[in-house]
């Protein structure tokens, strides 16, 4: 049976994830909007990106973790003699909103100019480097057509490439 602490960190939790999921559904609409990128629809964009969507989420756990458990003043104490005047609640549009954050920093801290270069190349990266396309049609003699078209966009990087 489940205390009532569990429950709230199963709910509270739902809501992490579904702050995740909107950040995901973002992600996934600058994708499909791209000119560069091959992706032309969500579903295309989750399936491609499965992988790298479950790792961030397990790099994002240990946020909602010390959320759920920790308050913000005992999180300072960590790095500073600084503290909040106010404690952030607990609640389900909370844990929706960190999830978002979570998502949202995550991604940003990977690109950003602040962050090590080891660090940026081990967290995943949302890029989809090629897609795959079967359109069948027929020509003007009625004779069926398969068209099959790859599309890869590479990634550019600054790195030499090591012979």
């Amino acid at each position: 049976m489940l205390t009532p602490h569990q429950v709230g960190d199963v709910l509270y939790y739902a809501a992490f994830v579904g702050g995740q999921a909107l950040f995901i559904l973002k992600r996934s609409a600058q994708a499909i909007r791209s000119k560069t990128n091959p992706i032309s629809s969500r579903t295309q964009y989750v399936k491609s990106n499965w992988d790298v969507l479950l790792i961030r989420m397990a790099i994002e756990a240990p946020i909602f973790y010390i959320f759920r458990h920790y308050d913000t003043n005992t999180v300072l104490a960590f790095f500073t003699q600084w503290r909040v005047p106010f404690q952030v609640p607990q609640g389900g549009m909370t844990s929706f909103l960190l999830g978002y954050l979570s998502d949202s920093l995550l991604d940003w801290f990977g690109t950003s100019k602040v962050a090590p270069e080891w660090l940026k190349e081990n967290i995943p990266n949302f890029q989809v480097l090629s897609a795959h396309t079967v359109a069948t049609t027929t020509d003007s003699s009625g004779a069926p057509i398969t068209i099959e078209k790859t599309v890869t966009v590479e990634k550019v990087t600054s790195e030499t490439p090591k012979a």
